[in-house]
């Protein structure tokens, strides 16, 4: 996960334009500045003066042509005393001109030339296209905004001027900017557009009103006002999920944040039963409850990678058999993976439809009802070495009182340039989805029942149990702010059960009707919300092979996960924010050549 460091660096840089060049440009006169490109190139200006000035970007031709006869035309041309603005180039001589045909004017200006790789992002929305003339581009916005709220953050720059367009689902026009070649904002002094939506469905059009084809390279960024839990199951219509106990950093439309560096879940089942005799890919008698957390580990140069652990209790219950299977992935962006060198642990990486994971499992042993204890997830960093995620498991009764802890499996992500590691629960953003995604997963924490594995969704025929999920503090276990009966990252699901959260944050599951709610803990009138939604979770699975020995593959997957190599978590960004950041920070370049010259 890269920070948005392209708007705070562009805010930077667009204070006023201190270091730049200065000059006197006497009346009639031009200056001009040679730019030659060797490969596809951003070249970004800023010309400021005390009178109204035409600055234009021309090719070779178009100068030559101005030079001889004063017809003054370019690929852009602006007149105004504050001109910021950037062009793509392609290979070729070009000339940045500044031309005072009035008044003597006093100049200061600023100009960045930074080569580019027309490369697009599987982390962000961060596109090249190519929009033919008179042509657009559309492209559906990210469904988080059906969750919430929204801001908008739309950055562009292009060889040719276009113009930028949001609609809603109505196709009512939300935005609209004038025709442009880079998306400045001169009221925010900002190279961005912030667009506010109501919750809705959006489109974002660029539309193309010359005949020339235009290199578009553009990137958007959405922030929720806060993310909705109920997201997925309102889209999918089905109340088909995953059933328990979950925190996502939100009460309502009230957004918090918590990282952490352990997760707590408490089990107490006193009755459980399951069968889905549909399907014959994992035992029609499975289920599982699991304990999932998302780890953000942050490194030195200011990447960042995003892993969803998963301690999982896998039970087949007409034979009482159950094991601890562990699984980790990387969903930084949509199209990543953990490959078997970035990582060191008792399990392997296994593949299934080029997606990469990390699995382990124990035997099978027969458990006994009641059945209690704790499931536990445990980050460490390890200077110079990464991250060492720790998963284990406490039986306190397994038919009588017993008590037993045992580490299940430790894992080390190896990443030298860690700086930071921590579990996140964050109510106010979704993780990275890139333009083939419809929106990220959750930034929560989830203590759930639900099937067996491949995003199977079982029936219980029955379950009689209490959970309660916790957060390290510093201290002790804490309990989250609030709470929601059902999770929505992972794919196993059931559709039959009931649960109720009390003030004191307990989790009481039994069978019967599904009732998406959430309740703030520690009120003496905890406020319950009844939400009578529809959804189903439709998520990508990955295949799991059952033995009655060792289960080492997958037992779940998050909707729009997949991930990168654990060492590399930058590998998938886009040029387009590097292209923003390197010319618009104020480090000036030597200027190449400058001739103040007579206009013929």
């Amino acid at each position: 996960m890269r920070k948005y460091l392209t708007l705070a660096l562009i805010t930077v840089f667009l204070i006023p334009l201190i270091s730049a060049y200065a000059l006197i440009l006497p009346q009639g006169y031009f200056l001009y500045i040679p730019i030659n490109v060797n490969s596809l190139s951003a070249l970004i200006y800023a010309i400021k003066s005390n009178v109204t000035v035409s600055v234009a970007v021309m090719t070779l031709s178009q100068f030559n042509t101005f030079n001889e006869t004063g017809v003054l035309k370019g690929l852009v041309v602006q007149n105004s005393s504050l001109v910021v603005n950037g062009v793509l180039l392609n290979p070729g001589e070009y000339y940045l001109v500044v031309y005072s045909p009035t008044q003597t004017a006093n100049i200061t200006y600023y100009y960045n030339l930074t080569q580019i790789k027309a490369e697009n992002s599987s982390m962000y929305v961060e596109e090249f296209i190519t929009i033919p003339g008179n042509s657009y581009y559309k492209l559906p916005i990210h469904l988080s905004t059906l969750g919430s709220p929204s801001q908008l953050l739309l950055t562009g720059v292009s060889n040719e001027t276009v113009k930028y367009e949001v609609y809603n689902n109505e196709s009512q026009l939300v935005f609209e900017s004038s025709q442009v070649t880079l998306t400045f904002n001169y009221t925010s002094f900002t190279c961005y557009y912030n667009v506010s939506l109501p919750k809705g469905m959006y489109y974002l059009y660029i539309v193309n009103p010359s005949t020339t084809p235009a290199l578009v390279a553009f990137e958007y960024r959405l922030y929720p006002i806060y993310v909705n839990p109920y997201l997925r199951s309102t889209l999918y219509n089905t109340t088909a999920l995953p059933y328990g106990i979950a925190s996502y950093g939100v009460t309502g439309d009230k957004t918090y944040s918590i990282n952490t560096t352990s997760v707590r879940g408490f089990y107490n089942i006193s009755s459980i039963l399951a069968y889905n005799g549909s399907q014959s890919i994992v035992p029609q008698y499975g289920a599982s409850l699991q304990l999932n957390a998302v780890l953000v580990i942050n490194n030195k140069d200011n990447t960042s990678q995003i892993l969803w652990a998963q301690n999982v209790i896998s039970f087949i219950t007409n034979e009482s058999a159950m094991n601890y299977c562990i699984n980790i992935w990387n969903i930084t962006y949509p199209s990543a993976s953990i490959i078997n060198s970035s990582i060191i642990g008792k399990g392997n990486v296994y593949n299934s439809s080029n997606q990469y994971f990390y699995a382990y499992g124990t035997p099978y042993t027969v458990y006994n009802l009641p059945l209690s204890g704790f499931l536990e997830i445990n980050e460490t960093v390890m200077p110079g070495k990464g991250v060492e995620i720790v998963f284990s498991e406490t039986e306190v009764e397994n038919g009588t009182y017993t008590s037993s802890s045992a580490v299940i499996d430790e894992v080390l992500v190896k990443d030298p340039n860690v700086s930071s590691a921590y579990f996140l629960v964050d109510g106010s953003q979704y993780t990275p989805a890139g333009v083939k995604s419809s929106f990220g997963a959750f930034y929560d924490a989830e203590l759930v029942f639900g099937g067996f594995a491949s995003g199977e969704i079982t029936n219980f025929k029955s379950l009689i149990a209490t959970l309660s999920l916790c957060y390290f503090n510093g201290t002790d276990y804490e309990k989250f702010p609030s709470y929601y009966t059902f999770g929505a990252d992972t794919a196993e699901a059931t559709g039959n059960l009931h649960v109720t959260i009390t003030s004191q944050g307990i989790a009481e599951v039994t069978i019967g009707t599904p009732d998406l709610e959430y309740s703030v803990v520690n009120s003496r009138s905890p406020v319950v919300i009844h939400y009578p939604t529809q959804t189903e979770v439709k998520t990508t699975t990955i295949n799991k092979t059952t033995t009655t020995t060792v289960s080492q593959s997958t037992t779940t997957t998050i909707s729009q996960a997949a991930g990168i190599n654990t060492q590399n978590s930058s590998g998938g960004s886009s040029s387009l924010v590097d292209i923003i950041i390197g010319v618009l920070v104020i480090v000036l370049f030597p200027i190449v050549y400058i001739i103040v010259r007579r206009k013929k």
